[in-house]
């Protein structure tokens, strides 16, 4: 007996399979924050010890559930303390708390790879153990196929703080951690998904890899009570509150820059959470985006219209890597000219980039609408306006305020599938939104509203790449303007097409120096015909 209690072994303490250890830990950590240390013998000095130790760990509890790294290693390291102290788990009896399934095998391969790789440990396991995925139709790492990496690239066997890393982890992620994606979230990667698929209860994980979705079918949510408990796990460790049957949705950014998107019934058919990543680990040039051959003199055709000071919108649907582009054209902007950043989340994050320019971002927010935010970035003395996604007409409205008397021009991106489709959309937009009642005039200002159009797109294998860079020039047709290609993607090289306009080559010209001048009257005689009508670059 020690204080009245009776000294019970460590055999008695040994629960029956994972699912027990799990209930026990959780009863555990409740009854060591719930004790009265004010009733227990101990001397004053004990005592304000073993108090400050128990407000530590509320403390890290808490915290773990915010993301921060720090608290979660405390949490997981007091759970092995109590693995070994309490529960007696040893090599010789740890098996029984581990399933040997995929994913635990898969656990075993992150583990691996993150020790070389870091961040980087999942992007490269797919890459080396299921590098096929993208060249397949059925885009999905099942059972076999992680078995078969596991067969190959794993450990047949692991040593007893390799097991007992992969079981706190498990008693983790299923007690504070957000379930079997909590360490795929800190990995570089484009999103992450759950609650969109369900299999005989159970909800799988999708994964975002090089803009295509993969299904991790053998990660499972094991039903609609866990992919519950992960949805409202998010919104608390990103500060969203809670999400109620009133609002069923919640959109924030993260920590790491991340978008977070939230839903729950009634408005969604489940609960679900979409998660996407933008990559601010590395900064890709914009070498790195655009490459094959005549990739140099796109490359420089991007920098002369961008120097001309032209409104150009950067289209393509989700994935294609709109975002990315955008971020890297900012760096042709003449560094004379201030830039004001409008997301509807901070995603580009063009100050990290960027540190010495004179950068600041804005967001609407349920304070401040789009009109009020323009109003007041109109007294920030900017030069650029950089519209993160123009994906609402009230957005459109606002590029179109900008393109008249905002600034020297602007750079967005939208979804548009193609050039006459983002001219129609502002023009709809311009009806709908701000009250214009002749359709000519609207679409007259929808032509006006942007001059350049670089369209990407993203194929069947995951390759991103620019399809086409078109200048929008006004007619007075029927249509109301006409789309003027000047490069395209043909085969695996940029040919050239129709010559700039007059107008954008008097722009640009006038806003370069001497010497920059007689190398675009060089540049522009690239554009001269072949005998086939094109010129390859």
């Amino acid at each position: 007996m020690i204080f009245g209690k009776r000294i019970i072994s460590k055999k008695e303490f040994l629960p029956n399979g994972f699912e027990e250890l799990l209930d026990c830990i959780r009863e555990d950590f409740l009854q060591q924050l719930r004790v009265n240390l004010s009733a227990e013998p101990f001397s004053g000095s004990e005592r304000r010890f073993r108090i400050k130790k128990r407000e530590n760990l509320r403390e890290a509890l808490r915290l773990c559930g915010f993301g921060n790294e720090s608290a979660k290693i405390f949490v997981k390291a007091h759970i092995v303390q109590m693995l070994s102290d309490k529960y007696g788990i040893d090599n010789e009896n740890i098996d029984k708390f581990l399933t040997i399934d995929a994913e635990y095998k898969f656990k075993v391969l992150l583990d691996t790879y993150r020790e070389r790789y870091g961040s980087l440990a999942l992007e490269n396991l797919i890459k080396d153990c299921f590098g096929n995925i993208l060249v397949e139709r059925n885009r999905k790492i099942d059972d076999n196929a992680v078995n078969r990496a596991f067969m190959r690239y794993g450990k047949n066997v692991l040593s007893f703080p390799e097991k007992m890393e992969i079981l706190s982890q498990k008693i983790y992620e299923s007690y504070k951690g957000n379930g079997v994606i909590d360490q795929l979230l800190p990995m570089t990667i484009d999103g992450i998904s759950g609650g969109v698929s369900e299999n005989k209860g159970c909800f799988t994980v999708w994964l975002m890899y090089k803009g295509n979705t993969v299904n991790l079918s053998f990660l499972k949510y094991r039903d609609e009570i866990e992919i519950k408990r992960i949805c409202r796990n998010l919104c608390r460790s990103y500060g969203l509150g809670q999400l109620s049957e009133k609002k069923g949705y919640m959109v924030a950014e993260l920590s790491d820059g991340s978008r977070a998107a939230i839903s729950r019934p009634p408005f969604c058919e489940s609960w679900s959470f979409f998660i996407r990543k933008f990559r601010t680990e590395t900064i890709l040039e914009i070498e790195d985006l655009i490459n094959g051959e005549g990739a140099d003199v796109v490359i420089k055709l991007i920098d002369y219209i961008v120097k001309g000071q032209r409104i150009v919108a950067v289209t393509g649907e989700q994935g294609s890597g709109k975002t990315t582009l955008l971020s890297a054209i900012v760096g042709f902007i003449p560094e004379w000219l201030n830039i004001r950043v409008v997301e509807m989340s901070f995603e580009l994050h063009l100050r990290r980039r960027f540190p010495h320019r004179n950068i600041a971002s804005f967001r609407e927010t349920e304070g401040v609408g789009v009109q009020e935010g323009l109003d007041f970035i109109k007294k920030t003395d900017g030069g650029v306006t950089v519209l993160g996604e123009v994906a609402s007409m009230q957005a459109v409205v606002f590029l179109v305020q900008l393109s008249q008397n905002a600034s020297s021009f602007t750079l967005f991106t939208h979804h548009a599938k193609d050039t006459a489709e983002l001219v129609h959309y502002i023009r709809n937009s311009l009806l709908m939104r701000a009250n214009f009642r002749n359709e000519r005039v609207a679409l007259s200002q929808a032509v006006n509203a942007v001059n350049f159009n670089i369209h990407t797109v993203k194929n069947e294998f995951g390759e991103r790449y620019i399809e086409k860079i078109s200048e929008i020039v006004p007619e007075s047709s029927e249509e109301g303007f006409s789309e003027r290609i000047i490069v395209r993607r043909r085969g695996k090289a940029y040919v050239t097409d129709a010559e700039l306009g007059r107008k954008t080559v008097e722009s640009v010209y006038k806003n370069l120096s001497a010497d920059e001048r007689q190398e675009f009257l060089k540049f522009l005689r690239l554009w001269r015909k072949e005998e086939d009508g094109k010129a390859i670059l």
